[in-house]
């Protein structure tokens, strides 16, 4: 099975899943970073969230450790990023992490398709800050793998988990527990695409169930750590139950 590993540079979610799927035994046949203006607010973003903490080891000490092959393009969906995925040929595109929507024209490449970790459970949450919507609305937060179609987080979805949440928890505990278990996830779905030798059925997605959402507004993300904080989340469980954060 041979994959490549697109993502923004050095954004939290991808430095977690690229040292998840190693920890695997998948090797991405090359890891390709967008260096960008985009992609530095996509880090940026995922940090402020995290409270500026690191939460992986970088993706630059990573493909360094391993010897994974590695390019740099201006735009994930750009010339450049066709002509490495055309001429490589891989079986099946893994993102990592982009805040682009990706074009059909790179998505489409490979013939077991494009497979994209979403941190919300679809079809419920689309969209951003999955896990501050979900919170805010009395949705469980969790997370998906997709293959992703022309739409946003529209794709038909190979698994879903749930991601607990326990009293106590800070909205940056929660963003990162979130990552944590999409990287599992992804884990788990490549392995099931490795058994196979190729896709696994996966499900469509309802379009008359859930919502597609913006970036929340600074307002509204202190709303979600009020109800963190004083314990009116619907799903919260106790601080005593098993965790893996």
């Amino acid at each position: 099975m041979r994959f490549l590993f697109p993502l923004d540079r050095e954004v939290p979610y991808g430095q977690i899943m690229l040292e998840t799927i190693l920890s695997r035994g998948f090797f991405p046949d090359m890891v390709i970073e967008e260096a960008s203006r985009e992609a530095e607010d996509h880090r940026n973003l995922f940090l402020e969230r995290l409270g500026r903490k690191e939460v992986a080891p970088s993706i630059a000490s990573q493909v360094e450790a391993f010897g994974l092959r590695y390019s740099v393009v201006p735009n994930l969906n750009g010339p450049e990023s066709e002509r490495i995925l055309k001429t490589e040929s891989p079986d099946l595109i893994v993102l990592g992490g982009t805040r682009r929507l990706i074009r059909e024209k790179i998505f489409s490449i490979p013939p077991w398709g494009t497979l994209c970790g979403h941190p919300g459970l679809l079809p419920h949450v689309r969209g951003a800050a999955s896990p501050a919507w979900s919170i805010l609305h009395d949705v469980q937060v969790g997370t998906s793998v997709m293959i992703i179609d022309k739409g946003l987080d529209t794709g038909r979805v190979v698994k879903s988990k749930i991601v607990p949440v326990y009293e106590g928890d800070t909205y940056g505990d929660v963003v990162k527990r979130n990552l944590f278990y999409c990287a599992d996830l992804m884990a788990e779905v490549l392995d099931l695409y490795r058994n196979a030798n190729g896709p696994i059925p996966a499900e469509l997605q309802d379009p008359r169930v859930g919502a597609t959402y913006p970036t929340m507004p600074l307002e509204l993300v202190e709303r979600v750590k009020a109800k963190l904080a004083d314990g009116s989340y619907k799903w919260l469980q106790p601080r005593c139950a098993p965790q893996n954060s």
